[in-house]
């Protein structure tokens, strides 16, 4: 079958298909990092997040929550890289204006 909109309708559920042997991913599972970093102007700064114990691709409906300091957030421009690479824009440089702060998921 296909699972369509996953998450949609059936809060707290997990669905996990997989080869036999395989244990699905535990609901909820939370990846951190609490390492507060200084972002100077025109710099990069990575935030490594380790993520064990899951295989395959992350959800389609996959939140991430974003908490960082800054005092003018049109500034920044923020990403998720994944282990392959793979560049996923979470905020565009230049939007947000002048504001402090970026928390949001």
């Amino acid at each position: 079958g296909v699972v369509t909109n996953p998450g949609t309708g059936s809060p707290n559920r997990l669905l996990h298909v997989g080869p036999g042997g395989t244990n699905p991913p535990e609901p909820g599972k939370k990846f951190e990092n609490t390492t507060g970093y200084a972002i100077n102007d025109n710099a990069t700064v990575e935030s490594p997040v380790t993520v064990t114990g899951i295989t395959g691709n992350a959800p389609a409906a996959l939140q991430v929550p974003v908490n960082i300091s800054h005092t003018y957030i049109g500034d920044l421009r923020i990403d998720l890289v994944a282990p392959d690479g793979s560049v996923y824009n979470l905020k565009a440089y230049g939007s947000g204006g002048s504001s402090d702060n970026v928390v949001t998921t």
